[in-house]
């Protein structure tokens, strides 16, 4: 979905800030698979990883493609099991980028680094959420190990999760 999708999806979601896992996620590797064999195979890995994303998201979680190889997912739910379905969702997503996208040029194999706030525990808005996403994701890439994620406000708030995938 792109992001006019992906507002009319929110506003179609009135419980969000109950509960739901925001992933900012950003490819690893993606751009040596346009570099050497091409944009065409880079337009496949993405559209296989839109197609994985339609299969393995419930109905009611939303994929949009933010820009490049940035995507946003929200998975809504209670806020407690938020991080668990965000990690579980992770860690499939990063099996299937391991077995490679299978393009023309053969399966292509890249990986992920992602970033995971929770509403309701982390943030009160999707905006805060989606901001304190990306923040883990860029902590995640910066320091290309699963550790703990400093958060990026002040309050009782519980941290915002980082991994590399």
């Amino acid at each position: 979905m792109n992001r006019a999708g992906f507002e009319a999806w929110r506003a179609a979601q009135p419980n969000l800030a109950r509960g739901c896992a925001v992933v900012a996620l950003d490819l690893d590797g993606f751009k040596p698979i346009n570099d050497t064999h091409g944009h065409a195979a880079g337009d496949a890995v993405l559209r296989g990883i839109g197609s994985w994303l339609q299969t393995h998201l419930r109905a009611q979680d939303a994929a949009v493609r933010l820009g490049g190889d940035e995507f946003l997912l929200c998975l809504p739910g209670e806020a407690s099991r938020g991080r668990a379905a965000a990690l579980e969702v992770g860690a499939r997503l990063k099996a299937m980028l391991q077995e490679g996208v299978p393009t023309s040029e053969g399966r292509l194999r890249l990986g992920c680094s992602m970033g995971v706030a929770v509403m309701a525990e982390q943030a009160d808005t999707m905006e805060a959420a989606i901001e304190r996403a990306d923040i883990a994701l860029y902590d995640a890439k910066r320091n290309k190990a699963p550790v703990p994620a400093r958060d990026a406000g002040d309050g009782p708030q519980k941290p915002a999760t980082l991994l590399t995938l």
